[in-house]
């Protein structure tokens, strides 16, 4: 028996490592909970709504037009939209 195993049954080690959080999905990805507001890293003048990869390849908090501009997409290896606490 290996450690992911339970009872009999084959566990994926992500799942044993998530557990009910392995069952997000695509959408559950596309929001996340900051504690505090950040500046856009790209104009340095608006609060960040995004954080997220830019079309030249490193991530960024962004705001709205930022993002429009820079980002690639929400979602798995895409981005996020900020969410204030």
């Amino acid at each position: 028996m290996v450690w992911w195993e339970e009872e009999g049954e084959e566990m994926n080690p992500v799942k044993r490592i998530l557990g009910d959080r392995w069952s997000m999905n695509e959408e559950d990805l596309v929001e996340t909970t900051v504690s505090k507001k950040r500046k856009c890293n790209i104009c340095n003048v608006n609060d960040a709504e995004y954080d997220g990869k830019t079309v030249r390849g490193p991530w960024a908090y962004m705001c709205e037009g930022c993002f429009d501009e820079y980002g690639i997409g929400l979602g798995t290896g895409k981005g996020q939209k900020l969410k204030l606490r």
